[in-house]
């Protein structure tokens, strides 16, 4: 039995493919790695978002935004990770500190915890006074979360409005 080889081709399906078939796949994949190079995944429970998008605007009190912090006790080779808060007060508000219980414009903005849940003391952000220019306070929407009320102010323009989305 012989099989010839040359006639038990088929025509492959790239040839039997509409002209207007790869235009349409270029845009796919365009749109896939658009919005995979946008959307932020939340890896944490310290906000109530699961996937957030950017913005096109500067935050403003109550926004999401997203941004890095280096901070010593944050384990990774360079000290930094992604992180997406809520701005709870702004240059310009009235931020107060009594004890351990935080405030804004006189709203309450909860207490920080003297140590963290693995037993280690954290360090507390001490201010009291009106926030600087282009500086913001930043805290999660859990109760356990590592925010400002640990390590001070976010600079407003290296941070990204987000949106939540799940």
């Amino acid at each position: 039995m012989s099989i010839d080889i040359e006639n038990n081709f088929e025509v492959t399906p790239l040839k039997k493919t509409p002209w207007y078939a790869l235009p349409i796949m270029l845009g796919v994949m365009a749109g896939i790695f658009y919005i995979g190079s946008n959307v932020k995944v939340v890896v944490t429970e310290s906000v109530d978002a699961k996937v957030v998008w950017p913005l096109d605007r500067s935050p403003v009190v109550g926004d999401y935004v997203y941004f890095h912090l280096t901070h010593p006790v944050l384990e990774t080779p360079d000290n930094t990770l992604p992180f997406v808060k809520v701005l709870t007060c702004t240059e310009g508000q009235l931020l107060q500190k009594d004890g351990m219980r935080w405030s804004c414009d006189g709203k309450d903005l909860g207490e920080s915890r003297e140590y963290s849940i693995t037993g280690d003391k954290l360090d507390q952000f001490e201010f009291n006074g009106r926030i600087p220019k282009g500086k913001g306070f930043v805290q999660g929407t859990h109760k356990i979360t590592f925010d400002s009320r640990y390590w001070g102010f976010v600079d407003i323009n290296t941070v990204t409005t987000v949106q939540k989305v799940l």
